[in-house]
């Protein structure tokens, strides 16, 4: 079932059953609660840190939650920063972020770290904001030593791991991208390249696709005045890009804030995006006369031979 035809069949059987409360679960544990009247979303007291880590890999794709970037530029940088933090709740976010990234008139790059692919922070929430004109306002670039710790991360989990299948999502992310308009960062050397395979997954991953990025600002300073961010989600790898002389933005999702869904649009894309984390998934309906289910779904955001434009275009199985 395609994300049309599914949020086609969820506004019918919203309709039909007359639902008031939606338990989202997987096979071990509740891992979300929807209240349909009030619209909001909670996830289950009871998930424990890693359970909640991945229950945000799911909001996150959807991009429901409020957010900071904070921007810095090292001294090598002569350019005067408006200001160096901002906030989604700020009615002005978005004219503030195009002023960031047109500093220069020449092109602004912004280097996705692997943690935005994973997180899917660029459609998520970029995509979401600006649409598809965000493409033209900014020349988002990959590292390929991102790729390549992706790639990793599926080779080292085991089959049915959630962290096999987040990656797998990242790589969509990556080829979602690249359809947009993003670039891979230039092709490494066969040296380089082994030698990152034998730390990939290890503390110094960072500091590698760091020495990638730092290898790319050098040419763009030969040729010009390009203006080049470093997007990451990691305090500690903004800071030390920061020091190695990288223009930084780090973006924070504000955690623990009430989240609210309003379309039943963003209710099937965290449906969809939650199957696809914990492979499969079953949605309870409530009523307010009755203690039980009125009616209940299986869902499974993967199987085999799940093809690339299922993953793309947020293909689910369907069962009730």
């Amino acid at each position: 079932m395609s994300y049309l035809e599914f949020e086609r069949f969820c506004t019918k059987l919203l309709k039909d059953v007359d639902a008031t409360k939606l338990v989202i679960k997987t096979q071990q544990s509740d891992v979300f609660y929807y209240d349909v009247a009030c619209k909001k979303l909670t996830i289950s007291p009871r998930s424990d840190k890693k359970l909640r880590s991945n229950c945000f890999v799911a909001i996150d794709s959807v991009g429901l939650c409020p957010f900071q970037i904070q921007i810095a530029l090292p001294s090598t940088v002569k350019l005067m920063l408006p200001f160096n933090l901002i906030l989604s709740d700020d009615p002005n976010w978005r004219e503030k972020f195009l002023r960031i990234i047109n500093l220069v008139n020449k092109h602004t790059y912004l280097i996705v770290d692997t943690n935005i692919l994973i997180r899917r922070y660029i459609t998520g929430y970029f995509l979401r904001s600006f649409g598809r004109e965000f493409f033209e306002q900014v020349k988002i670039m990959i590292p390929r030593l991102a790729l390549l710790e992706l790639e990793h991360i599926y080779n080292t989990s085991k089959e049915q791991s959630v962290k096999r299948r987040i990656s797998i999502r990242a790589m969509v992310e990556t080829t979602i991208l690249t359809e947009m308009g993003a670039s891979f960062l230039p092709e490494l050397r066969l040296e380089m390249l082994k030698s990152f395979t034998s730390v990939a997954g290890s503390k110094i991953t960072d500091a590698w696709i760091r020495r990638e990025i730092r290898n790319f600002i050098s040419n763009q300073r030969k040729q010009g005045s390009n203006l080049v961010f470093f997007l990451t989600s990691d305090f500690v790898n903004a800071l030390c890009a920061t020091l190695e002389g990288m223009a930084t933005m780090l973006f924070t999702p504000i955690r623990g804030r009430e989240l609210s869904i309003t379309s039943l649009s963003d209710l099937c894309k965290l449906v969809i995006n939650t199957s696809e984390v914990f492979g499969h998934i079953k949605i309870e309906f409530y009523s307010s006369r009755k203690d039980s289910p009125i009616k209940e779904i299986l869902i499974d955001g993967i199987w085999e031979g799940k093809s690339i434009l299922e993953w793309k275009d947020l293909y689910v199985l369907v069962n009730y």
